[in-house]
């Protein structure tokens, strides 16, 4: 596929492919098209009131932060004078 290209989905294939599916990767897959497309049409729907299933998160931030911990880190790893 050309880049620029769209792949025009049906809003009922979007959401069958969606509701069968194990996580938006495997829906990005089966649709042919980025993931993050994926995701961002399937908030849109949301926000529109349709009610698509949530997927269990993939791990990206599910560790609080330790803001202190890294404060310390950043300024000692920060120039001379600018910590």
């Amino acid at each position: 596929m050309a880049k620029g290209t769209r792949i025009r989905i049906a809003a009922e294939n979007f959401i069958e492919t969606w509701q069968k599916a194990g996580s938006p990767l495997d829906v990005a897959k089966a649709l042919g098209t980025k993931i993050q497309s994926v995701k961002s049409r399937a908030a849109y729907y949301r926000k529109k009131g349709i009610g698509l299933k949530r997927f269990a998160s993939s791990g990206r931030g599910a560790q609080p932060l330790d803001v202190s911990k890294l404060d310390k880190l950043a300024k000692s790893l920060a120039p001379k004078g600018e910590a």
